[in-house]
């Protein structure tokens, strides 16, 4: 990370958060600083180095490193999220999915392979299409090209952020805050290097509502629906046609 990135990321979290100032104790010595914090955050996250490892070479104890990286995790997020892990917009993201024959699949869907069970959302490769199914082959080409494009993404972030790729008994929480953070963190730095695949960032475009309270009969019906086999079937059956269509 660029140093001025980083400094801009420092005053930042510490404008925003006050466990980041450089508070005097009562014996009027000054606290851990801002920039030292940061840097443990960081360091923990780039290297997934233990909290206490930096006990000694930052001059922080274990536990400060791992409150500095909680605290560090929030204001990231309150700060750079809106920006940086924003939802599609209305116009360029709406997850209704209409595909031939009028089917409509009232959510998205992830490629998945062979492992995975037969719901509604995934949609899973053909391991042996026969030799004459033209079709049926260039749907599996493209569901694994798609599919290892994701993998291949997500496995760049997880070179520049080590702490993504190695196993954690952290609370459901903390992970969720890890990754949010690193992908804030990585859109941060292609955009720095000026690399960004949409640089441009437009507050008053309308985003899609969060999700809205359901009613138990409601989250029945959800759950119904993603667990349809028959669902899964016609997503894949509809995604084959309409690729064989526009080739």
């Amino acid at each position: 990370m660029a140093r001025p990135l980083f400094n801009q990321i420092v005053n930042a979290v510490t404008n925003h958060d006050a466990y980041f100032h450089n508070n005097i104790d009562c014996t009027g010595r000054e606290g851990i600083s801002p920039l030292i914090k940061c840097t443990s955050a960081i360091r923990q996250l780039a290297y997934d180095v233990n909290a206490s490892f930096l006990d000694e070479y930052m001059q922080i104890s274990e536990r400060s490193s791992r409150m500095a990286l909680d605290h560090f995790f929030e204001a990231v997020m309150d700060i750079y999220g809106p920006e940086y892990l924003r939802k599609p917009t209305i116009g360029s993201g709406l997850v209704v999915l209409t595909l031939l024959k009028g089917n409509i699949y009232p959510s998205g869907y992830y490629l998945v392979d062979g492992i995975n069970p037969k719901l509604a959302p995934l949609v899973k490769s053909i391991p042996e299409p026969a030799d004459d199914d033209h079709k049926q082959i260039l749907y599996k080409q493209k569901q694994k090209s798609a599919r290892k494009d994701v993998e291949r993404a997500f496995g760049v972030l997880k070179k520049k952020w080590v702490a993504l790729s190695n196993p954690t008994r952290a609370l459901k929480k903390r992970i969720v805050n890890m990754m949010y953070t690193c992908i804030i963190l990585h859109n941060m730095i292609r955009k720095y290097k000026k690399i960004a695949i949409s640089p441009k960032w437009f507050p008053e475009e309308a985003h899609q509502p969060k999700d809205l309270l359901r009613k138990e009969e409601q989250v029945e019906q959800v759950m119904r629906w993603i667990g349809s086999s028959q669902v899964h079937q016609n997503l894949r059956h509809d995604l084959i046609e309409h690729l064989s269509c526009n080739v």
